[in-house]
């Protein structure tokens, strides 16, 4: 981003390198931490760390690494997830059940991006399956902004998949302390609209401005991609952090009865939903935000097909 870039000073590459262990994988810019996603065995996947190049930490660590000083409330969101209120009729936001990873490869592609790519079964809170899925992360630098692309495809079983209209889900962030309205953080949205007047509008994308820490300041960009069903999607949207793009909700969000309706997968059928994270280590402007979409929205901009298999 040519607005973001001519801000910053020219660095050397930081090219990208990875460990894991069975419970998470850990991403790095150099010697700088870039993300960690946590990819244990026994809980939802979720992505527990998120770096911009100028050191901010743009997620929430608590409750999976929780840091001095942090909010504690809702502990259900756990940094960027998948997670639904009413999958199958189960409570996958709240309760127990939801995306568990059975097999992951990670895949450093090049000096400047990485992928994992996960085997994911979800399941409900007594532990039955309910779908596949095959999930691809890519993290990416690009100059001074740091890039991750979610790539998910949800396979039905044979009795197929219902998605209730319940404002919580689907994609979800949950942002740092410095990221909420009250220390003075600036939210914005595609449409024009700033702050809690984004709750449960229709957006291409949701930016947040985070109030400066350390003297520092970045950005947090949530990109739908525009071949996602029902796009654009609607958000929820709050002053504390919690930054989610929706697109199985619709009543839930306008209070109307004759909204309602839930989203029927078919059997065997299939769900693929794209979305891209770039966090920016500067206050980028709402025509810097969009021309981010604008380049992730084009032919070849979000991530690689999914293969249906791991490679």
């Amino acid at each position: 981003m040519a607005g973001c870039q001519s801000t910053q000073p020219a660095a050397a590459p930081r090219p990208l390198s990875a460990k894991s262990d069975r419970e998470s994988i850990t991403v790095f810019a150099g010697s700088d931490l870039l993300a960690r996603a946590r990819v244990g065995f026994r809980e939802r996947m979720s992505m527990s760390r998120l770096r911009s190049s100028n050191g901010i930490d743009v997620l929430r660590g608590f409750p999976v690494e929780p840091r001095a000083g942090e909010s504690v409330d809702h502990p259900e969101q756990t940094g960027a997830w998948f997670g639904h209120g009413a999958m199958d009729g189960d409570d996958l936001w709240y309760g127990r059940g939801g995306g568990v990873v059975r097999e992951q490869v990670l895949r450093i592609e090049s000096d400047s991006s990485a992928s994992l790519i996960a085997q994911v079964e979800w399941t409900n809170s007594a532990g039955a399956r309910i779908c596949g899925e095959q999930r691809r992360v890519r993290f990416q630098v690009e100059g001074p902004l740091h890039l991750v692309d979610f790539d998910i495809s949800l396979t039905a079983s044979a009795k197929g998949l219902v998605f209730g209209d319940v404002k919580e889900g689907f994609f979800a962030t949950r942002l740092a302390d410095p990221f909420r309205s009250s220390a003075g953080a600036r939210t914005f949205g595609s449409t024009g609209a700033t702050g809690s007047d984004l709750w449960g509008q229709r957006a291409r994308w949701i930016a947040s401005t985070c109030a400066a820490v350390s003297g520092e300041v970045a950005t947090v960009c949530i990109l739908e991609d525009p071949r996602n069903a029902g796009h654009p999607t609607r958000w929820q949207v709050r002053p504390y952090g919690l930054v989610a793009a929706n697109p199985f909700a619709n009543g839930a969000f306008t209070e109307d009865p004759d909204d309602d309706e839930p989203v029927i997968v078919d059997s065997h059928g299939g769900v693929r939903l794209r979305y891209r994270i770039v966090v920016a280590p500067a206050a980028l402007s709402f025509m810097e935000v969009d021309a981010l979409w604008a380049e992730y929205a084009q032919p070849g901009g979000g991530s690689p097909a999914a293969t249906g298999v791991l490679p």
